[in-house]
């Protein structure tokens, strides 16, 4: 197989690299405002945790929910603006894509789980924001896993130059490809084994 069509078909496509930018850019966004808010994000987050405790509503994650309250605020928030931001530059430089996706995966789910339970108080306007805001994070969570399962950072993006290299080594293929280039460089496959060479009768 050439080195090119083996980058072609294993490397994603151009919409999946657009929907990597566009997360990680919305992520800078929520890290953004959720630094100029300061702590108002976070209290919050905090005071719905503690409204969904004392309603019994998290059954299942009461304990883990309960320890995740008795956290300082000041600590939560810096730990929240370190997810944004970190989840936010490494989809933008395609960095770790997977690492910081899972990252990224695992806040939504706290959100959404909140988000579900949470109160609205029979508020209508309120009813359809918090309608809108599982919509969104349902469509996020969405989006990551497409950007995990696709390894989006081999294209445009740091990961796809540590792959890269790492199938020159594992191909043995020349580290300048002004020597042999790559568009002629042919890759074997993994399963073919060599044939043999027919014995000459004496």
């Amino acid at each position: 197989m050439r080195y090119d069509d083996y980058i072609e078909r294993h490397a994603p496509g151009l919409p999946v690299v657009f929907l990597r930018l566009y997360v990680g850019l919305y992520f800078l966004y929520c890290a953004v405002t959720f630094f100029s808010r300061g702590t108002v994000g976070t209290a919050v987050f905090t005071q719905r945790l503690g409204q969904l405790l004392a309603f019994g509503q998290l059954p299942v994650f009461g304990a883990y929910f309960k320890a995740l309250a008795g956290i300082p605020t000041d600590l939560l928030a810096s730990a929240m603006l370190a997810v944004f931001l970190m989840v936010g530059m490494s989809f933008i430089l395609g960095l770790h894509v997977r690492l910081f996706g899972v990252l990224a995966w695992v806040f939504l789910l706290h959100r959404y789980l909140l988000g579900y339970f949470g109160p609205t108080d029979g508020n209508a306007a309120l009813t359809d924001q918090h309608i809108l805001t599982l919509r969104l994070i349902e469509a996020l969570a969405v989006a990551i896993l497409v950007i995990i399962w696709t390894s989006a950072g081999r294209r445009w993006g740091v990961d796809g130059l540590v792959w890269r290299r790492r199938l020159r080594r594992e191909f043995a293929l020349p580290e300048n490809p002004d020597l042999d280039p790559l568009s002629a460089a042919e890759i074997p496959e993994k399963n073919d084994t060599p044939a043999a060479e027919p014995s000459e009768k004496t």
